[in-house]
């Protein structure tokens, strides 16, 4: 497995999220001096750039889940990615992807007996809180921009987390080879 970067992992979520309001802001005031071509440039870049960070999310996903993944983990790689693409059930569905992911990884490091740090849930159960706020009105935005902390912490989390268990199992396996 390869080691994941926090770094950029938390890069392209955080680019990705404020990155299309600076182009619309910057659209705004500068509309009449950029044209119409102009304007439907930065429309598409912050369109693309709007979606970049569900790419980031689904590609741990898959990653996080890949590392544990054995006979007792609760979901598979592909119906933990697949599963957050069905409107309104992907809210109930993100919940178990995440708080699923602490135990799981829990169990996982307990059975195998790794020798590292359990994951604690408060940070993931922050996480889907707040995105559950920032869909309320007047005050979503508050949440949202409290929330993109919140996930660089769990990014950087996940991201440790599955860079230790995948090292681990490395290492026991070149230890099974000699």
């Amino acid at each position: 497995m390869k080691e994941l970067s926090k770094h950029f992992y938390i890069t392209l979520f955080l680019a990705g999220s404020l990155l299309p309001g600076i182009f619309i802001i910057i659209g705004g005031y500068l509309g009449e001096y950029l044209g119409e071509f102009g304007i439907i440039l930065l429309f598409v870049i912050g369109l693309v750039l709007f979606i970049l960070p569900f790419f980031v999310i689904l590609n741990l996903t898959d990653a996080m889940w890949s590392s544990i993944e054995d006979v007792y983990a609760r979901m598979t790689p592909g119906k933990a990615v697949g599963l957050l693409f069905i409107p309104i059930f992907n809210i109930y569905w993100m919940y178990q992807v995440l708080i699923g992911f602490v135990e799981d990884y829990n169990n996982f490091v307990s059975r195998n007996e790794i020798e590292t740090p359990l994951l604690e849930g408060g940070i993931f159960i922050t996480h889907f809180l707040l995105t559950l706020l920032s869909l309320l009105p007047n005050i979503g935005w508050i949440a949202g921009l409290i929330n993109l902390v919140v996930v660089s912490m769990m990014i950087s989390k996940i991201c440790d987390a599955v860079n230790s268990v995948n090292f681990a199992l490395l290492e026991r396996r070149k230890d099974i080879a000699k």
